[in-house]
């Protein structure tokens, strides 16, 4: 599970970390090359078409790209501190074997490579200009007079035949920013560097741990006496081992390595997919638009409760994963991930085709040669944390530009700035209505669903219930439950009329139960021997309490709970001792003109005395 720690850069946060207050010392003289190590500088660019003063203007970075000060600007940092409000002009240059690559101060970003061109894309080295990301290209420096050197580096143009190698030099142009151009040397728009190296800098690494494993490092300088530099951690992640407020950084702390064990603080439950925990997915907007599951697609509608019971698993997502090694956004009826319809191109900056979020890939087959792709469709995402704690998703590994973009109409990856990119999870909550009986002055419903179910806080007034028969054959004792398992039929109990409704949470899982109610997911027609919920008929024509009896129409609907029985005609409920109805009970027909059944079911037209049979639901000996 051990990763580069550029992998681990890429599931950082979406912005720049900020640094903690830092006061830098600049050498009075340049460096030249041959005394050029890695290490942090700040830098001085010119051109000779007089963009810059004659001696150079200072590089910053802002807004992720590189400028430098306008022309008769009055920084002079050589031989003087340099504090954190101009920590902006601070860069780390890496030195190696005489190439150079240049990383912004308190970030991870650089001064960006160069994809490959295409036929799309012929001139990807014409950037102008040029915007930092946590790709990097590494350039040779070129000695333009003392101490001064263009910077060259190797990227494609695209013509006949293909992609073809050609030299890209750092350019200045007149907005005062920086880009990239496949230009001669001695082109005057050609950007050439000079550097100043920083004193006094304390290097402190962090060891970023998940689960007892080291995931990545990162490197931060601090000059000595100042507190130790604040890491940018993983999104929705922290730690508790990083150092107190008011320590301070010593000479000696130069290359100390500081373990930090990282904790998840996400807005969601990482479920696995043994114990998934469900939620909704929607988009982080004022009218929120869910995403929802369609056979192989991904579909959108206004959130609002499915309008068919049986088909909410479709509106349900659960996450698994972590924060390093990224994760998977799986939908709950099929457990399927979420992933790109195609390709995605190992540089982060191409999606094949009209590349889409799917549960399926169009990807297949051999790819030409040289392409350079990563795999297959992307399943695996990182996330970004914003500040009202939605976040945005992005493919793992690769730049948080390729986020997932909501268009109206479908997800893409796409750089389109009027896009949706932030995300919400809320509770998969479901209501039913509950319907009044003035008889038992309280609200009642039956359900039974394809998943497990448990009352919702919201839903403190109701009550769920399963049911044994008792002895009687009469009576139903109720006993209240707080979760319903899957294919359960219950009843749903409202304690006053202005309960008009439950709340239900969908899980994973509930614990059994016993029960003698049944329940159907599914239009039931055979109506033999069924009893169903409802007010019970009093002998006098009149609605009594709410119970379960013969049922007359010729359809039970999908979702209710229900008994079946040979004998009974009506069976009242007990809740905690209290009966929804009285031993005048009856149902539709008068107890005697009501049918005999023997104890077997069988019906007896001709009762023999002494034996005991039922009529209405009750017991009796015949006389």
């Amino acid at each position: 599970m051990t990763k580069k720690f550029t992998t681990l850069l890429l599931l950082m946060l979406g912005c720049i970390a900020s640094a903690v207050a830092q006061t830098f010392q600049v050498a009075a003289t340049p460096t030249e090359l041959s005394n050029l190590t890695s290490g942090y500088y700040v830098i001085k660019v010119k051109s000779a078409d007089g963009k810059t003063d004659e001696n150079g203007n200072y590089l910053y970075v802002q807004d992720s790209k590189p400028y430098y000060d306008t022309k008769g600007s009055e920084n002079n940092f050589a031989g003087s501190s340099i504090s954190d409000d101009n920590h902006k002009y601070i860069f780390f240059v890496n030195n190696t074997d005489g190439q150079l690559t240049f990383q912004a101060y308190g970030t991870e970003t650089y001064f960006p490579s160069i994809s490959k061109a295409t036929i799309s894309n012929s001139t990807p080295g014409r950037q102008d200009p040029f915007t930092l990301n946590t790709s990097h290209s590494t350039f040779t420096p070129i000695e333009t007079s003392s101490a001064w050197y263009y910077m060259k580096t190797i990227g494609t143009k695209y013509s006949w035949g293909g992609a073809k190698d050609v030299t890209i030099y750092i350019t200045l142009n007149n907005k005062q920013q920086v880009g990239y151009y496949d230009i001669k040397e001695t082109d005057s728009n050609n950007a050439q560097f000079q550097f100043y190296a920083l004193s006094s800098v304390a290097t402190i690494t962090y060891n970023f741990m998940w689960n007892g494993e080291s995931m990545g490092k990162q490197s931060l300088a601090v000059s000595v006496g100042d507190h130790y530099p604040t890491p940018t951690y993983p999104a929705f992640t922290t730690s508790a081992d990083f150092p107190s407020a008011d320590a301070t950084v010593t000479a000696a702390d130069d290359g100390r390595e500081i373990v930090l064990n990282c904790t998840l603080n996400a807005p969601f439950t990482v479920s696995t997919a043994e114990a998934p925990v469900y939620y909704y997915l929607t988009t982080a907007t004022d009218a929120p638009t869910m995403l929802y599951r369609d056979g192989n697609s991904i579909k959108y509608r206004t959130k609002e409760q499915n309008g068919t019971l049986n088909n909410v698993l479709n509106d349900l997502w659960y996450i698994t994963g972590n924060p390093l090694d990224g994760y998977k956004f799986c939908n709950a009826a099929s457990n399927v991930e979420a992933m790109s319809s195609d390709y995605i191109m190992k540089n982060g900056t191409t999606f094949a085709g009209s590349c889409y979020l799917s549960f399926s890939s169009n990807s297949g087959g051999a790819l030409a040669s040289g392409s350079s792709i990563s795999g297959s469709a992307t399943k695996v995402w990182d996330l970004y944390e914003n500040a009202d704690h939605s976040f945005g998703v992005y493919p793992h590994g690769f730049s948080m530009d390729y986020c997932w973009r909501f268009d109206g109409s479908s997800i893409k990856f796409n750089t389109a700035s009027d896009r949706v990119t932030s995300y919400t999870l809320s509770e998969p909550i479901i209501t039913l209505p509950l319907h009044y009986s003035e008889a038992d002055d309280a609200t009642f419903a039956t359900t039974c669903l394809p998943y497990a179910v448990e009352l919702a806080e919201a839903s403190q007034n109701a009550k769920a219930y399963a049911a044994k028969m008792n002895a009687d054959g009469v009576h139903l004792e109720m006993n209240e439950i707080d979760a319903i398992p899957a294919g359960q039929g219950v009843i749903l109990r409202g304690e006053s009329a202005d309960v008009t409704e439950a709340t239900l949470k969908v899980v994973a899982s509930a614990p059994a139960i016993d029960n003698d109610l049944l329940g159907t997911t599914s239009e039931i027609s055979d109506l033999t021997n069924i009893l169903t919920f409802g007010r019970l008929n009093l002998a006098d024509g009149n609605k009594g309490k709410v119970g379960f009896s013969r049922y007359t129409g010729s359809k039970l609907a999908a979702n209710r709970a229900y008994l079946q029985s040979t004998t009974a005609q009506s069976l009242v409920l007990n809740f905690d001792g209290q009966t929804t109805g009285i031993n005048g009970i009856e149902s539709a027909v008068t107890t005697t003109d009501a049918p005999i059944y023997d104890l077997q079911g069988r019906r007896v037209m001709q009762p023999v005395n002494g034996q005991l049979y039922i009529q209405g639901g009750r017991k009796f000996i015949a006389r």
